[in-house]
């Protein structure tokens, strides 16, 4: 039974929290499934789940491995998760990852298993506090357009298309019996191709408990940051640098980024990329989340930038705490 939608400023459970299930934190290699949490790939948003069963370590920048569980090696829907500890990037710094952060990419073309998903399975029976946050992996091309869903026990409860800039939230309280499911579906968008169909999910499921559920109606959620940039970036001119967050919120989120604690003009997404980096691109980054509600700041995201003269390196770097650049 669903019993509560924090979508908008609508109800939200006021309940004691006893346990949590975090998506990246419990993420495991070992096993599929593990724990109460399995990753698979479907035909339909509701369709039977075909589970993946090939694991496979993508080589991040700086020779980081990233583990994944995969439909056959090589192919998708595919899940990864950053397990090494710390912050990582891949694509030559396009694609920031926080410790434990995870995403997935919908089934290839041609392929029956259109949908990729990550399931939980109610360990008893409970009402469960579902969070669950999605974000383009990319802040602009090749990011494609995608379809996110929340489903429990093959009844849809939530869908919507996004296009490549957009983020989905979905906030809900869902009383599941002893071996009921809910899963987090990710598809290949309105067009119906796999490029660029990949999303990043934060995902926390709570159980609060089986007696009665108490609705109230507080204000709506104001911003906060789930996934902070990463802190310390060294690079060489003439390379690019992303930066993004992760976050939650009710209704629209804009979005500000500083450099030096001056806006930057244009940048109003959740990724900010610095191609052709240069000396004076060293500094301190941060960006202001804001809406309807309230308003957070990210922590400070330091770039050092090399450059070689004459074959002796010159490092340029920011100090985090005075914003100046040596």
């Amino acid at each position: 039974m669903l019993l509560s939608l924090l979508l908008g400023g609508s109800a939200v459970v006021a309940s004691a929290q006893t346990a949590g299930f975090d998506l990246g934190r419990d993420f495991s290699i070992a096993s599929n499934p593990s724990g109460v949490w399995s990753f698979g790939g479907a035909g339909t948003v509701t369709g039977a789940v075909h589970p993946l069963t090939v694991q496979h370590n993508l080589s991040a920048d700086g020779g980081v491995n990233i583990p994944s569980w995969q439909l056959t090696h090589g192919e998708a829907p595919v899940v990864y998760c950053n397990t090494s500890g710390h912050g990582v990037s891949v694509a030559s710094g396009q694609v920031p990852l926080a410790a434990n952060e995870v995403w997935l990419a919908s089934g290839q073309d041609g392929r029956p298993e259109n949908f990729a998903i990550i399931q939980f399975t109610a360990p008893v029976s409970s009402n469960y506090l579902v969070h669950a946050s999605v974000q383009p992996i990319y802040p602009a091309w090749p990011q494609g357009d995608t379809d996110f869903h929340v489903v429990r026990n093959s009844e849809e409860l939530f869908g919507i298309y996004l296009a490549p800039a957009q983020t989905a939230l979905f906030s809900n309280v869902v009383a599941l019996a002893e071996g009921e499911t809910v899963q987090f579906v990710v598809g290949r968008g309105a067009d119906g191709s796999e490029y660029g169909s990949v999303l990043r999910i934060a995902a926390l499921i709570t159980h609060i408990g089986d007696g009665p559920t108490v609705i109230t109606n507080p204000p709506p959620v104001a911003p906060s940051i789930v996934t902070q940039p990463v802190p310390y970036q060294s690079m060489t001119a003439g390379q690019s640098v992303h930066l993004s967050v992760l976050t939650w919120g009710t209704g629209l989120l804009s979005y500000q980024w500083l450099f030096q604690d001056v806006p930057l003009a244009g940048e109003e997404s959740s990724s900010l990329i610095i191609p052709n980096l240069q000396p004076s691109s060293a500094g301190s980054y941060r960006v202001v989340v804001s809406s309807a509600y309230g308003a957070v700041t990210s922590r400070v995201a330091v770039v050092n930038v090399s450059s070689q003269v004459a074959g002796a390196g010159t490092v340029f770097f920011a100090n985090s705490s005075t914003n100046r650049v040596y």
